[in-house]
């Protein structure tokens, strides 16, 4: 097999149709799997959208383990920060915080819910069954949730501040979640796992106070969903400079540095390329090889050696790198180009900085 024989996939995790087959475990994975992190933290490109994807199949393998995914579109999230009414008087961070409470509530529910359908039940079971009736499976999305709790706060009071120290008291009444909470835990003793993955939180993230107050309720939620049950796992997927600026606007950082931060070295960069070049191996009728870099790209580029060549030339992150050994194959013509030859096409590849 010759490099220009290579399909290295797409860059965008999530279209990606076989990047579960060649998805690299990591340390990262196995801790956020295992619940010792619920905060995933990384640069654009680095790998989050992946690890969500991964984890996604995970779980959704164990048995009695309730699986949704969060992620808010854009429009979504900017119908959000531009409403008037959450700009001036309802975008604090408390509000935010029992609305997401409610929508990862509902989502559970409907999850729960739906599989019992035909079943007899009583309890719990039953509530969560008539959620999912009621939501037709499927829990109302974001804006919808929003809208449907700032309505009703807005009857009681023209703003937060008229509420004065009831105001989690009240916003807890209007979101309904003394019963959501409760049959939420009833069923997370009784046995049932509940996870939630929560991704694109920077999409329309614009760094204003409601913006921030927005992921800051976030933050809050999953906090006090997690410490309910050890059954309940919020995992969360954050941008980095927006989780810094984010630990920058709130005086409980120290409850949010749960955090599994991706990086990369040179070796598990390497380890990417390779498990794509085996996937076309074995595409091809051919078995995996221990170095299979080596298989396809030359020993040295000029006078580097090639995996220093193709990572230094990146930000050390897998879709830049995977866009860049594209660049690569896509320059070379017939078969694989000598270490001089190399040397004079690299000179017409973007590099990525």
């Amino acid at each position: 097999m010759t490099i220009s024989e290579i399909d290295w996939g797409n860059d965008s995790a999530e279209k990606d149709a076989h990047l579960l087959e060649y998805f690299v475990d990591s340390k990262a994975f196995q801790r956020v799997s295992e619940g010792r992190k619920s905060i995933v933290v990384g640069r654009k490109g680095s790998g989050k959208s992946a690890l969500l994807k991964k984890l996604g199949e995970h779980f959704s393998e164990q048995s009695n383990t309730y699986l949704t995914v969060l992620t808010p579109k854009y429009n979504n999230i900017r119908t959000v920060l531009n409403d008037t009414a959450l700009r001036k008087d309802f975008g604090e961070e408390i509000f935010f915080q029992h609305t997401w409470l409610r929508q990862i509530c509902l989502d559970f529910l409907c999850c729960f819910g739906h599989r019992a359908k035909g079943v007899f039940c009583t309890g719990s079971l039953e509530f969560a069954r008539k959620i999912a009736a009621s939501q037709d499976c499927t829990s109302k999305d974001f804006v919808e949730n929003i809208s449907e709790i700032l309505g009703r706060i807005k009857v009681k009071a023209g703003n937060l501040g008229e509420f004065g120290l009831a105001v989690e008291n009240e916003l807890r009444k209007v979101a309904e979640l003394e019963s959501l909470l409760h049959h939420i835990g009833e069923l997370a003793n009784s046995g049932a796992k509940f996870v939630v993955l929560i991704d694109d939180l920077d999409l329309g993230w614009d760094n204003s106070r409601i913006a921030n107050n927005l992921l800051l309720g976030l933050l809050s939620a999953a906090g006090l969903l997690a410490g309910m049950n050890h059954s309940i796992k919020p995992i969360l997927f954050l941008r980095e400079d927006v989780y810094t600026i984010l630990l920058e606007q709130t005086q409980h950082a120290d409850k949010y540095r749960d955090v599994e931060r991706i990086r990369w070295s040179q070796d598990q960069l390497v380890s990417i390329l390779e498990a794509r070049i085996n996937f076309n191996r074995a595409r091809d009728g051919d078995g995996p090889v221990d170095r299979a870099f080596s298989i396809v790209f030359p020993e040295t580029i000029g006078t580097a050696n090639t995996d220093n060549w193709l990572v230094e030339r990146t930000l050390s992150r897998p879709r830049e790198l995977i866009q860049f050994a594209r660049y690569y194959t896509e320059s070379l013509v017939g078969d694989e180009p000598s270490d001089k030859s190399s040397k004079k096409q690299s000179q017409n590849i973007p590099t990525g900085n």
